[in-house]
């Protein structure tokens, strides 16, 4: 049964068709075997019982006057009469007292024959089947009658072989047919099978195109009809005017009555009216195709619908300068746009699918966040609204963003959150660089009246010092105490100089110059103090590093300061490196020392106005430096270890003419 079931529809209709050609064919069979054939013998055997009673008739007379010759001439000539002869053995003709008056034996005449088929005074005939010689056959006998009296006997003797003969070559005969029409039967059967079958098997192969994704697949049934040649129409804006993609009673809005028809499928009752569709309608295949072919061309208008739906989102979430992250039910991140991926330092790869939002927190934020979110502080429950916290990039450093996230629900089961990141680095960078401004204004302002209350009376004070020194012997008592106070009003006066430099610092004067040469001049500059506080000093410039534009004065003073502090550090002696290279279309300048080092907690503040740990400095030297090179668009970086040695490093972009700047 489950092969039955697995057949081909195609091998199905042939199998049936073949199976009901062949039954009827044995039920021919069983028919002829069963009822004509019987029928054919017995009409063989009424029609020898019809011979002996016209040899009975015609014999009456000569019975009477037992007239052997005469009835041995008629019973020999109704014997050879026509195809008689092909199938009666023999006759024989008895009187009343079973005597043999005539019979037709060529040869010995069997005498026991009279005795094997004896008639009955009340029988009108009798048939038994007998043997002789020649074989086996129907003994017929049939009285002779003279009015109510019997008065001899007919005998028929037919050849029960020939019989066989006839019905056996009727029996091929009709077998034969039968045959035949099993063959033609099933050649009809199979051609029947393929044109039932074969629009079904389309269709199969087109569902099977289907299912699998190519819905642009054609449809080849029934009739192709194009509605504007039919009608004669020439109404072009129309919306199934010259589409032959698909039919118009499908299409919507049509104008086949003037005005559009209305929705699909409620003008359909309208369209079945119409001698365009009445042209193109087929069989039930047919219709069934028409579905298939409508069914099709909306999923393939929705699939465009949700691939245009799709792309849109994509480039909304692709485009957006915000990071866009969002998780699964479990957690997961299925979504990571690119901005994410500059803020992360991941590509998305590696990150969907593999990673969840508490690896891309601190360890101690992430528990934080997820409170937060669940709670009411920040825009409502699962909501969190201009969240300002810190993640992780793949770096490991840690990144300031604001954060905006919402848990999304479906009839109450979470389906996920979607979060969006803002980077606060440059906007920190940005506050920060205000901060400085502001408060360089502030230190500019009070230098400025400083310096022009107090430089004026110190001035007057270290010259009437110097005067009262030069009239006073060595030997004085007091010349100690008015060198102190010349020394002090240098101090403050050059004190004074450091804060009027601060505050008025120009803006640069670039030229086209070579950075190696003037870092040559700071080392020329310091030479005796290295050799002074015994510094060895190491210089490797890249020579491939060409002119550029910046303040050749200016970035002089910032290795000066630079280089200043690293032999202050030092003062028991120590290494000094100065090297230079070009990266990325900008300058790098390192300078490091083997000095004492920096505290954390002065590193932080070292750029601060009037921050410093030594004990003569006025705080403004590394201040100053970062001024000047934040003017030039660069960046300065200090890294020191407590007792090992610092490492400033100074990064200028280059640039080659003044068009650039």
């Amino acid at each position: 049964m489950d092969t039955l079931r697995n057949l081909s529809f195609k091998n199905k209709v042939l199998f049936s068709t073949t199976l009901i050609v062949v039954l009827l064919g044995i039920a021919v069979v069983f028919v002829v075997q069963w009822v004509l054939l019987p029928s054919l013998t017995s009409e063989l055997k009424n029609r020898g019982v019809a011979i002996a009673q016209s040899i009975a008739g015609q014999s009456r007379g000569y019975v009477l006057v037992q007239d052997k010759p005469i009835l041995t001439s008629l019973i020999f000539d109704e014997k050879q009469l026509e195809e008689r002869r092909l199938f009666i053995s023999y006759i024989l003709v008895l009187d009343d007292n079973q005597e043999v008056l005539a019979h037709t034996f060529i040869g010995e005449f069997p005498s026991w024959i009279v005795q094997a088929n004896l008639l009955l005074p009340d029988q009108v005939r009798s048939i038994k089947s007998v043997t002789i010689p020649e074989g086996h056959v129907y003994d017929i006998a049939v009285p002779v009658k003279e009015g109510i009296y019997q008065i001899g006997t007919v005998r028929v003797g037919l050849n029960k072989a020939v019989i066989d003969r006839l019905i056996a070559k009727l029996a091929f005969i009709l077998l034969g047919a039968i045959s035949a029409v099993i063959v033609v039967g099933f050649v009809i059967s199979q051609r029947l099978s393929k044109y039932i079958t074969r629009p079904v098997s389309q269709l199969t192969h087109l569902a099977g195109e289907i299912s699998r994704g190519n819905l642009d697949v054609p449809f080849d049934f029934g009739e192709k009809v194009k509605c504007w040649e039919i009608e004669k129409c020439v109404k072009t804006n129309c919306p199934a005017y010259g589409k032959t993609d698909r039919m118009c009673w499908f299409t919507e809005g049509t104008l086949c009555t003037g005005t559009p028809m209305g929705m699909f499928p409620e003008k359909l009752e309208d369209c079945f009216k119409c001698r365009v569709y009445k042209k193109h309608a087929g069989d039930e295949i047919v219709q069934l195709a028409d579905a298939f072919s409508n069914m099709t061309r909306n999923l393939q208008v929705s699939r465009d619908e949700l691939r245009r739906v799709y792309d849109f989102q994509r480039n909304l979430i692709e485009g957006s300068i915000d990071g866009i992250i969002a998780t699964n039910d479990r957690g997961s991140i299925v979504i990571f746009n690119e901005a994410a991926e500059k803020l992360f330092g991941y590509v998305s790869e590696e990150v969907i699918g593999k990673m969840d939002m508490a690896g891309l927190y601190p360890s101690d934020r992430s528990q934080q966040v997820r409170e937060d979110l669940n709670g009411e502080g920040y825009g409502g429950a699962g909501k969190l609204l201009n969240y300002e916290t810190t993640i992780v990039n793949s770096a490991g450093n840690e990144v300031p963003v604001w954060l905006s996230a919402n848990i999304l629900y479906e009839q109450g089961k979470v389906l996920g959150t979607v979060m969006f990141l803002q980077d606060l680095t440059e906007r920190r960078r940005l506050e920060k660089k205000v901060l400085e401004s502001e408060k360089l204004a502030t230190v500019g302002m009070v230098a400025s009246y400083i310096s022009h209350e107090i430089k004026n009376p110190l001035t007057v004070i270290g010259g009437f010092a110097n005067q009262i020194l030069r009239t006073i012997g060595e030997d004085a008592k007091s010349r100690k105490k008015l060198e102190i106070i010349v020394n002090e009003v240098n101090r403050l006066v050059g004190f004074l100089s450091d804060v009027r430099d601060f505050s008025k610092l120009s803006t640069p004067t670039k030229e086209m110059a070579g950075i190696n040469g003037v870092l040559e001049e700071v080392t020329t500059f310091f030479a005796q103090e290295f050799e002074a506080h015994h510094i060895a000093l190491e210089k490797s410039f890249d020579p491939a590093i060409p002119e550029a534009l910046f303040d050749p004065r200016q970035i002089k003073q910032v290795a000066i300061n630079v280089v200043k502090n690293s032999v202050e550090a030092m003062p028991e002696g120590g290494k000094l490196s100065i090297e230079t290279c070009l990266r990325d279309d900008c300058i790098e300048i390192r300078i490091s020392d083997t000095g004492k080092g920096i505290a954390p907690e002065n590193l932080k503040d070292i750029f601060s106005p009037f921050v410093t740990t030594k004990p003569t400095g006025t705080g403004l030297g590394l201040a100053i430096s970062q001024k000047i090179i934040h003017d030039h668009e660069g960046e300065v970086n200090i890294q020191s270890t407590l007792g090992e040695g610092t490492v400033c490093t100074i990064v200028l972009p280059v640039q080659y003419s003044v068009s650039k700047e």
